[in-house]
């Protein structure tokens, strides 16, 4: 395996550790402030969340050997986890169920840079502001279409529901399953 590729990966492969932590110290802060409304930190959370499950997919194609270093060029999996996701498991990676799953749930809003940036409510009425307010914080997670139209028609960006603490568990799992993978590697490497 080329030395670039192999220092690479386990940089991505410490960092996607480093966006867990982060996200730890978040969940303790929202801990804490028990009026916190649900979406006050969803974009920290989710972005964190999301760099993690990329770095992470991104070390193990690395420790397989695949040119991770010519991603930035590759735009069809740049900020894509579906399509990094589908390819770790063409070069024979295991990836937890779960993990996975959520990796589905969020890749467009990730690659489309949708939890960059707060929600905003611009030229909208105090009415309409409060009314799409409601129906972003409850709406979605009734996953109720007639809701999700009127968020979509009034321009605003509809986001999964994504039960973060359950993502965060799944990216910890398969940390575990790139570990032992990266082990492997390592000593076939000194074999």
């Amino acid at each position: 395996m080329d030395k670039y590729i192999r220092a690479a990966a386990d940089d991505y492969f410490s960092a996607s550790f480093e966006f867990c932590d982060a996200v730890d110290i978040l969940f303790e802060k929202i801990a804490i402030q028990e009026r916190v409304k649900a979406f006050y930190l969803e974009n920290v959370v989710t972005v964190n969340l999301g760099h993690a499950a990329e770095l992470l997919l991104k070390s193990a194609l690395g420790f397989v050997g695949y040119d991770i270093l010519n991603l930035k060029s590759d735009f069809a999996l740049r900020h894509d986890l579906c399509n990094l996701a589908d390819l770790a498991k063409q070069k024979g990676i295991d990836l937890d169920d779960k993990f996975y799953l959520f990796v589905q749930m969020i890749s467009d809003n990730i690659r489309n840079n949708d939890y960059r940036y707060p929600r905003v409510f611009c030229g909208f009425d105090e009415s309409e502001h409060e009314e799409l307010s409601n129906a972003i914080s409850q709406g979605i997670h009734l996953n109720d279409k007639k809701v999700k139209k009127k968020i979509l028609d009034a321009g605003l960006v509809v986001r999964s529901v994504l039960p973060a603490r359950e993502f965060l568990e799944s990216i910890k799992r398969q940390q575990a399953i790139i570990e032992k993978l990266q082990s492997r590697k390592i000593h076939a490497a000194n074999q």
